[in-house]
Parts: structure tokens; sequence; C-alpha cells
């Protein structure tokens, strides 16, 4: 792995916002691929993290050559974090929540009660007023379809683009994290809870860290707490691709997978389900993409096309 769509994503332990933890996790990690190099990276601070620490560990991922020289540099946390984000090196801010500090952030999740506003238009202008270039549902938010519906309407009036299931964006200011993860870029995931997958000589490997508390075991018995490495089939590996592919405006590159995997999509792809929701018009072809006319039922629709039993478990 060559590192040119390679992602590093590090989560903040909330008892370790000294990053003594989450510094031995990157050593121990790095250290088992050192031919690793990364174009984006993203911080989860939400628990909070000190500058001086965060400047070390960025000057340690710049002392091992470990970033490329325009690489995206995402903070995710709380406003007030600012002199942390600073110390990072931060290309991007963002916040899981929309009140915030003009000027310091140009990313914020919404929640429930943003959808919900009435005066949902003139909201996101005032975050557009105060220099915010992308939008993203909170994760794991349900929002009924009216809602969602408003707030897309009244995104695109404002010029944001819906380019991912939950994410929007100013044309040019998406988050290349995010988008090299969908379209299959190795993700080194540290810290807890964090999942992550990386390429080795003969297969890919994918793996979630343990919560807080069985991520710090592991890193007191000397591991680098990723936890079990399960090995993925190419079959897996195009089941991976497809699931992430489809949560795009762009699609999935149904060829490009099909390469990848090694394996023809007839073995990983439900060819009666496909042709049944092309032909209603829920999925359409182009060229070899193949793209979700409405992201709002990308979930449903990917769910349909993954052959049993893969299609009851959609991630590994």
């Amino acid at each position: 792995m060559n590192g040119s769509r390679a992602g590093l994503v590090l989560r903040v332990d909330r008892s370790d916002t000294g990053l003594d933890l989450l510094g031995q996790a990157v050593r121990r990690t790095l250290a088992t691929c050192p031919e690793a190099r990364f174009a984006t990276m993203l911080v989860d601070a939400l628990h909070g993290a000190e500058a001086g620490p965060m400047g070390d560990l960025r000057a340690l991922l710049e002392g091992d050559g470990r970033l490329t020289s325009d690489a995206e540099i995402t903070w995710y946390g709380q406003a007030t974090g600012k002199e942390a984000a600073k110390a990072l090196g931060a290309t991007r801010h963002a916040s899981p929540s929309a009140r915030l500090a003009p000027g310091e952030l140009q990313a914020v999740d919404l929640g429930r009660a943003d959808l919900a506003a009435a005066d949902q238009l003139q909201r996101l202008r005032r975050l557009l007023e105060h220099g915010v270039v992308h939008l993203a549902l909170r994760p794991g938010l349900a929002v009924p379809p009216d809602q969602r519906l408003r707030f897309d309407l009244a995104a695109r009036t404002l010029g944001f683009r819906r380019y991912e299931a939950a994410n929007w964006a100013l044309p040019g200011h998406e988050a290349r994290w995010l988008l090299d993860a969908r379209r299959g870029g190795a993700i080194m995931g540290v810290g807890p809870g964090i999942y992550g997958r990386w390429s080795g000589p003969s297969c890919w490997w994918w793996w979630r860290a343990g919560r807080c508390h069985r991520w710090r075991q592991q890193l007191d018995a000397g591991r680098d707490g990723r936890g079990r490495l399960k090995r993925l089939s190419p079959k897996e590996r195009a089941v991976e691709r497809l699931i992430d592919g489809l949560r795009l405006r762009e699609g999935a590159d149904l060829a490009a997978v099909e390469v990848e995997a090694g394996l023809e999509r007839t073995v990983w792809l439900d060819r009666e389900a496909l042709a049944a929701m092309l032909a209603t018009g829920r999925l359409r072809s182009a060229g070899s993409r193949l793209q979700v006319r409405d992201l709002d039922e990308v979930d449903e629709l990917t769910e349909m096309l993954l052959p049993s039993p893969i299609g009851s478990a959609a991630r590994p």
C-alpha cells in the first residue's frame, strides 16, 4: 500500500486528553506498516485534547514522513478546541454541533432539532455566512422523509450539493477523507471503537477496535489496540466496496470492483434485484457506474442487492 489513497483516522479516548495512550497506539500500529503514507487525516477529539500533545503527534507523523505535503487534516471536536486544532495543523475544522463561533469552523453536523426547525433556510444561511461549507447529518440520526426533503431543498437553494448519503458541501469543499474512503481507499483507524481496513500482500484486513476499557487493556498488554484483524475474502471485499460506493452521488464503479476483487459481479450482486431496480428507476446505470436515484433509499436498496447470506450482515 503506497498510501496515495490512504487515510489516517484517530479517536481520542475521554481519559487520554494528554494523548499518552493514543501516541503509543499510533507508534505500534504504524510500525506494522512502514510504507504507509496518508493523504488525509481525521482526528476525532470530541472529548477534548491538549494542544501540546497534539502538536507532538503531528511532529511524530511529519518526522516519519507519514503525511503527504498536501494532506487534508480534519479536526472534529468542540469549537473550544481551536488551540489543539492549530497544533494539529488542521486544514478543516468540523463540529458535532451547529452551535459554533463565527469563522472558526467549516463543517458541522446537524441534529434532530436543526432539521425540525421551521426557519431552516434562515439557519443554514447564517451558517453559510459564518463560513460553513460542509453539512452532515449526525451519525445514526433517523430523519422523517418530509424533514429531510425540506432540508435538502434549503441546502440546494444555498448552493450545497448532496455528494454522499448523509453529507452536503459547496462545490470543491467535499471531505476528501470521506470521498477516498467511500471510493475504496485504505483506512488506518487507531483509537477506541475505530474501524479500519488495510491491504496486505495478498488480501485486505478489516478490524474494529474495542471500546475504551477494552482498548486500554489491549494497550496495557503490549498490543496496538486494533483488536482482531479479520481477513476479507474477495467476495467480502467486493461487498464492502459496493456498500461504500452506492452511498456516493457518483455511485459505485462495478467494473473497478470486479478488477479489485478478482470476481465477476454475478458472484456478489443479485442480478434479479438489480434488473428490477433498474427497470423501476430506483437505480440507474452510467457506464460501469451504478447510482442510487434517491440516496434516502441507499441502505434499503443495498441490502436488497447483496446476495444471501451476506445481505443480512452488511459489513464484515
